[in-house]
């Protein structure tokens, strides 16, 4: 059997390297956007607003009303931008649709009190302790899995490259025809 410069030829596993990159530069890109996102969850939870009650007595009617500690901006804004994040981050993930339903809640109740934030009020919905926290390490979590799937089926592929190698080195020989 002759030898033919096909079967010399490095063509085939440089276009196999030079395909990963693209695939490997965004698996980068979407983790430092998950870590990012993440960390923004952990800034949302730190910076979430509080709720003081005090009772008012005004001409012998007692009434209790609610205070904001902050504006809700900071934690608006931490969550909307984890959102935006985890988003860029799992664009090709189903699983980010959970994280991003528990970051809508505190955006919406964030958004709220954007204005006007130190006025008595009888109703002050606030976000409850470590929600962010939760979406934080749901999205995290999901980020972690990505990587190990496409680990997975990178190694896959490059095994594959090698054994389609081997049958050009290697052929095997095949039975006489009659």
């Amino acid at each position: 059997m002759a030898i033919t410069h096909d079967d010399l030829s490095l063509r085939n596993n440089r276009a196999a390297t030079n395909s990963s990159r693209p695939s490997l530069s965004l698996m980068v890109t979407s983790v430092l956007c998950g870590l990012a996102g993440f960390i923004f969850c952990i800034a949302g939870e730190a910076s979430r607003s509080k709720v003081t009650w005090t009772s008012l007595t005004v001409q012998n009617s007692k009434g209790r009303r609610c205070c904001f500690s902050g504006s809700g901006a900071a934690p608006f804004g931490f969550a909307a931008a984890a959102s935006i994040l985890f988003v860029a981050a799992f664009i090709l993930e189903i699983s980010i649709f959970i994280s991003e339903i528990i970051l809508v809640i505190p955006i919406c109740l964030e958004s709220k009190h954007l204005y006007d934030w130190t006025k008595p009020r009888f109703i002050c919905s606030t976000v409850i302790p470590r929600l962010f926290t939760a979406a934080g390490l749901f999205g995290l979590t999901n980020l972690f899995i990505g990587i190990a799937l496409y680990v997975t089926a990178y190694r896959r592929h490059r095994l594959l490259l090698e054994e389609n190698m081997d049958r050009r080195q290697h052929p095997q020989p095949s039975a006489p025809s009659q």
